[in-house]
């Protein structure tokens, strides 16, 4: 056995020693030897004590020191006769043995060896007897599963503490996991590493992932410490970071991460020159673009914001941050005018951008939206913003991008605001329309605002049935054709709200009073002899009245205490479809029995309050119920009349009606009102229920024209 070789395997022994994993060859062993042998010698190296268990049997070790001379003859050619160590470093010193580019580690340890740099080979040597754990942890992290890769590398750490290159993989194996799973604990592991590795190898890729690691623990000051440090010894060259990041954007990074640069000029300085770096290094990464132009904006150069984001814009046409910062650069230098005009020009430039068609129709509509809380409505501004935003969905719906669905919603606010704007022009038919339409636009959007600016769709649908309403004149045609429009418009309204007792009762009383009006048309027309289109008014008519009842009967179910829907409820089934007789009573007593209760705690009420504005406003409210009673009295009086046939009944509800209300009805107390009806059927005997000829909206014939 050589000189050589006794001294390093005796060196080897006398180190604590740790397990080789299963399945290390024997030339590995050998070569690990040679290394550390190398340099205890040259540098009293205190390298990794990675052997096979204690001393091998003596035919094992004379089959190991064969090994290892002949590997010693590989890589030394140059050395004749004998491998002593004074020998091999001669060698070392001359420089015999060529510098390769190899990845083989041991030629790597000998290269290292050469330059003086003993703890680098003695970390890379490391990495040799770990290289079945290096592999494990590099598949695992190309599955990105990075728990199982710090598993193993925690192993593959164990067993060569000294080598930089396992602390920096763990390290960003930790820091990724990290981010993915928010435990800070695998950040400051990560940390340790980095800050380790920058002293086992001083250089830019520990600082700055040691860099990384700070920010994500909320440390701003060594974060920006350690990327300035890497910046540094990065000197200008390329290095690859993980997730595609740039060592500039990591610098660029911490710097924002490091407080209100309005207070640190150097900072502010330092954090814009970092961005233009990262621009410089990744043109392709749109990050740094966006924040150089939000960084310019924030600090009062609008103009400059506005350059940047245009040649960000060049490069990104669809990216939604740069438009904005455009956006509000524009806006600060010219106004929202100013923003029209520019995204005029950028969306004729570049017509496939859907984000600049869609840039230009929000503000459009932002400028729609101003004029008409300004009180001046602009009916083609509306139409011009949904045109842009329209064009945007196909451009979207194209590329198959999410910014479809927003188009499609805010094409729905452009018809909401132009329903709005038609409204106030007073243009009902157009309102209607519109409002109508916006479900069509985004599924859903009718009940939705635009707070304070723009209240729904469904809002001013209501509205636009409600205008219709005042618009009616029983005895001219276009009022009953208003009419007809108000209930489809309530119609609708309640078939999208079914839960809203408002609309049901809306829908109700609209249809009512379109039968209503339609009957007193079709009797008109039965004078003048049209029968046929007399008797098609008339079952128009009774087709309304059994829709009024059908949205009576949900809104009874929808408010049970309203005692106004219960009163006009059963005047429905009692005046006009003249039938249900006790379901008509007893929505009929519900409502007296809730006004009565009513009436009892206003009365009390009004008592207490004294004199003054407040108990002149519970005499108005009660006047207000005791009117409500008045009437429930008179169509019980109406019912026990004509469907009951029980004219003494209904004579005490009429006499209770006349009694109660404030401003008694002629219908009840003239010479041919109810009650005078009533006595008369008494003295009479005669039968007063309805007969089918003369029901509401009967059905009449020839004979029923006049002479």
């Amino acid at each position: 056995m050589n000189s050589l070789s006794i001294p390093v395997l005796n060196a080897l022994s006398a180190r604590e020693a740790r397990p080789a994993p299963v399945g290390r060859s024997t030339a590995q062993l050998s070569i690990l030897a040679l290394g550390c042998g190398i340099l205890v010698a040259a540098a009293g190296c205190r390298g990794p004590a990675v052997v096979e268990a204690q001393a091998a049997a003596a035919a094992e070790e004379a089959r190991v020191q064969r090994a290892v001379d002949d590997r010693l003859r590989a890589i030394f050619p140059e050395v004749q006769g004998e491998l002593t160590r004074a020998a091999i470093l001669r060698a070392l010193l001359a420089g015999g043995a060529e510098e390769s580019g190899t990845d083989d580690v041991p030629a790597a340890a000998i290269l290292s060896i050469r330059r003086g740099d003993y703890d680098l080979a003695r970390g890379q040597l490391g990495e040799l007897v770990t290289a079945e754990e290096v592999a494990k942890a590099r598949e695992f992290l190309a599955r990105d599963d990075q728990r199982a890769a710090v598993l193993v590398l925690d192993h593959a750490v164990a067993t060569a503490p000294d080598s930089a290159e396992l602390r920096l993989m763990r390290g960003e194996a930790e820091l990724a996991l990290a981010q993915q799973t928010g435990d800070l604990e695998f950040a400051r592991r990560a940390l340790a590493d980095f800050q380790e590795a920058a002293r086992l190898r001083p250089g830019a890729r520990a600082a700055l992932g040691a860099s990384r690691a700070a920010r994500v623990l909320g440390d701003a000051d060594e974060a920006l410490t350690r990327a300035r440090e890497g910046i540094e010894a990065l000197a200008g060259a390329d290095l690859a970071l993980p997730g595609d990041a740039t060592p500039e954007r990591v610098w660029a990074e911490a710097a924002l991460a490091s407080g209100s640069r309005s207070e640190n000029s150097g900072l502010e300085r330092e954090t814009r020159t970092a961005l233009y770096s990262a621009i410089a290094r990744a043109p392709e990464d749109p990050w740094a673009w966006r924040q150089l132009a939000h960084a310019e904006f924030a600090r009062g150069d609008a103009q400059s914001a506005q350059q940047i984001s245009g040649r960000g814009l060049a490069l990104f046409p669809e990216d939604a941050v740069l438009h904005a910062t455009l956006a509000s650069a524009l806006y600060k230098s010219s106004g929202r005018e100013g923003i029209i005009a520019e995204y005029e020009r950028l969306a004729a430039r570049n017509p496939r951008s859907a984000r600049a068609h869609w840039t230009l129709g929000r503000e459009r509509l932002e400028a729609a939206l101003d004029a008409l809380a300004a009180g001046k409505p602009d009916a083609r501004a509306f139409r011009a913003a949904e045109a842009d935003f329209a064009r945007c969905k196909a451009l979207a719906d194209a590329s198959k991008d999410a910014l479809a669905a927003e188009c499609a919603e805010e094409s729905a606010f452009c018809r909401t605001g132009l329903g709005w704007s038609l409204l106030a022009s007073g243009d009902l038919d157009g309102a209607r329309d519109a409002f109508l339409s916006v479900d069509d636009a985004a599924k859903g959007r009718l009940s939705a605002d635009r707070a304070p600016r723009l209240e729904s769709g469904l809002t001013g649908l209501a509205l636009v049935g409600t205008q219709y309403v005042a618009r009616k004149n029983t005895r001219d045609a276009a009022g009953i054709v208003a009419l007809e429009k108000a209930a489809r418009v309530f119609d609708y309204l309640h078939e999208y709200e079914r839960s809203n007792a408002r609309f049901a009762a809306l829908a109700a009383e609209s249809n009512r009073d379109a039968a209503i009006a339609i009957e007193i048309d079709a009797r008109a027309l039965t004078s003048a002899g049209k029968i046929d289109e007399a008797n098609r008014r008339l079952a128009r008519a009774r087709e309304l009245m059994e829709k009024a009842l059908a949205a009576y009967r949900t809104a009874i179910t929808l408010a049970p205490d309203d005692a106004r829907i219960l009163r006009d409820a059963g005047q429905v089934l009692t005046n006009y479809l003249q039938r249900d007789a006790e379901t008509a009573r007893g929505w009929l007593e519900r409502s007296v029995l809730l006004g009565k209760t009513r009436a009892e705690r206003i009365a009390a009420e009004r008592t207490a309050a004294g004199a003054g504005e407040a108990a002149r406003k519970f005499a108005r409210e009660l006047e207000e119920v005791e009117s409500l009673l008045s009437d429930a009295y008179q169509i019980l009086g109406v019912l026990d009349l004509t469907l009951k046939g029980d004219p003494v009944a209904a004579r005490a509800w009429f006499e209770k009606c006349l009694a109660t209300g404030p401003d008694p009805s002629e219908e009840v107390r003239g010479p041919s009102g109810w009650l005078a009806r009533a006595t008369d059927a008494i003295e009479s005997k005669r039968d007063t229920r309805v007969r089918d000829e003369s029901r509401w909206a009967a059905p009449v014939t020839a004979a029923a024209k006049k002479p």
